[in-house]
């Protein structure tokens, strides 16, 4: 019985270690397709201008009195999946990117923050399409989705109620169909990310400076649009 289970130890001993080999070696395998990429993003949300909080809100949002732009960092990395030869490939890119845009005028008021996962699939020529690609230049593009959650503050129009007068707080989760297209010279990428098109989401407004608290579920339209500079390592 005790060579049984001896012989069994070894047996599952060898197992595991070539299960540990295989692993590393599709370890590897993986390492070879994929191309990380780290850089900023400016990404700028917009509403269509029959948003729940009114028709003008579109002319004065936001706490600067313009549109609010959130500073991104990007990190993530392009998966190669078909290529020929190294110079064209297909595969898919995702990222995150995380940013803030500061209230300088209204700093009592809570910083605007976003949160982005974007993935497409996206077919490179030239640069960037495999970790062993060497040409100087190259061109992509790609389709897919961002998921996004975002904090930001609007005003409502002044019309000399209460609540117009309040700035607004807003939060909200939406999940919109985007395309990207970009230009690589070397290691950079000049990056467009365009939403195709806006999509209605659920939103939470906090309205501030009326008393009592007043925090309303409302609908609205958003979309995005973005460009960036990455660095892509291979």
């Amino acid at each position: 019985m005790k060579k049984i289970g001896i012989s069994f130890l070894l047996l599952f001993g060898l197992l595991g270690q070539q299960l540990m080999a295989q692993l590393e070696e599709q370890k590897f395998s993986l390492l070879d397709r994929v191309v990380p990429h780290v850089g900023f993003v400016q990404m700028i949300p917009f509403q269509t201008v029959d948003d729940a909080l009114g028709p003008e809100t579109i002319r004065d949002i936001f706490a600067n009195r313009g549109t609010v732009i959130f500073t991104n960092f990007h990190v993530g990395a392009y998966t190669t999946i078909f290529h020929h030869k190294d110079v064209v490939s297909v595969g898919i890119d995702n990222s995150v990117q995380i940013g803030i845009s500061p209230n300088f005028q209204s700093p009592a008021l809570p910083t605007a923050y976003n949160i982005q996962v974007p993935i497409f699939i996206m077919g490179r020529l030239g640069a960037g399409s495999t970790p062993y690609n060497q040409q100087q230049i190259g061109i992509s593009a790609g389709i897919g989705g961002s998921i996004n959650h975002m904090k930001f503050t609007m005003f409502r129009p002044n019309d000399n109620t209460a609540i117009d007068d309040a700035a607004v707080v807003r939060t909200t989760t939406f999940v919109t169909p985007s395309a990207v297209l970009e230009l690589s010279y070397r290691n950079l990428i000049g990056r467009l990310h365009l939403g195709l098109a806006p999509v209605n989401t659920r939103v939470t407004d906090e309205f501030i400076g009326v008393s009592p608290a007043l925090i309303e579920e409302n609908q609205a339209v958003h979309g995005i649009f973005g460009y960036g500079l990455i660095y892509h390592f291979n």
